[in-house]
């Protein structure tokens, strides 16, 4: 008689986007997985998330029925003309370039039609294509041992331990996994490092950003100027705009690696030269006095 195949076993570290995809993925071939998260429940950090032509092949390739859910909460562009475009690049400056005899520049293909949508109705699309008690909340992972041949053993802040055929880290940067992977032949490499340039996040009604900057607001946009720039693109069925504007910083990071507030008159001072229309959104965004590294 032959030997009887023993099923695989996957510990996924992390449930954010990353960790549910790749279960999604896994448990559609039939692979057993369960994910482990430190927090308490579910979480979309940040706003919106637009999707390029690589994440849209996956959906369909880990499940065709991810590709379909998706389909109903995406928003494109508004305009007929830019529905295959990723996205529009004018000057940050007053005009938009426009006014100094930039035409602008886009990023798009024929056979590409650009989407996105707000992180929380992704995360939920998600969460409705693993099985109920596919993710373990508030199982901090403090350390994940090797040693054996044959499994991986994680030990957990609660004192339970789990032996598994293999781990993968989706935990992020500040993530277990990082240290497990890099701290032997490589520790200085396992602290965070600051890439010299920061965001600041918001979101606005369609309403407000279209009463301020027309119908600039209705597709996706990248306004560019030397060290800086501001991308804004519809979300949340083109109901709202999400807006991430990006500074370059020579200086080093102080403090902690973490989402900073600061005083309304420190951001505003960052985007001085800007044009007027997109300083104006800064005073109807949500969440806006807040940079991140």
């Amino acid at each position: 008689m032959g030997s009887v195949k023993q099923p695989c076993s996957i510990a996924i570290i992390g449930a954010g986007i990353g960790g549910i995809a790749l279960a999604i993925g896994l448990l559609k071939q039939d692979v057993e997985c369960t994910i482990y998260e430190a927090a308490t429940k579910f979480d979309a950090v940040g706003a919106g998330i637009g999707l390029g032509p690589n994440a849209l092949k996956a959906m369909e390739l880990m499940d065709e029925k991810f590709a379909k859910l998706y389909d109903e909460i995406k928003v494109g562009n508004t305009s007929p003309e830019r529905v295959h475009e990723q996205i529009e690049i004018l000057g940050a400056e007053e005009g938009f370039g426009i006014t100094d005899g930039w035409k602008g520049g886009s990023v798009g293909h024929p056979k590409f039609t650009r989407s996105s949508a707000h992180r929380k109705a992704l995360l939920e699309v998600m969460k409705s294509l693993i099985p109920e008690g596919t993710v373990k909340f508030n199982k901090r992972v403090l350390s994940v041992d090797q040693s054996s041949e044959r499994h991986v053993l994680l030990k957990f802040e609660d004192g339970e331990s789990v032996s598994v055929d293999a781990v993968v880290g989706c935990d992020g940067i500040k993530g277990v996994s990082r240290r497990w992977v890099l701290e032997q032949r490589f520790p200085e490499e396992v602290p965070a490092k600051y890439c010299n340039e920061y965001v600041y996040r918001g979101m606005t009604s369609m309403e407000n950003a279209k009463n301020i900057i027309g119908t600039y607001a209705e597709d996706a946009r990248w306004f560019m100027k030397d060290s800086a720039g501001w991308a804004m693109y519809p979300i949340s069925g083109g109901t709202e705009v999400n807006i991430v504007a990006f500074i370059q910083d020579e200086q080093p990071w102080k403090g902690e690696q973490a989402v900073r507030e600061v005083t309304r008159e420190d951001m505003e001072l960052e985007f001085e030269g800007f044009d007027h229309r997109l300083r104006g959104l800064l005073q109807v965004s949500s969440r806006h006095c807040c940079k991140c590294d």
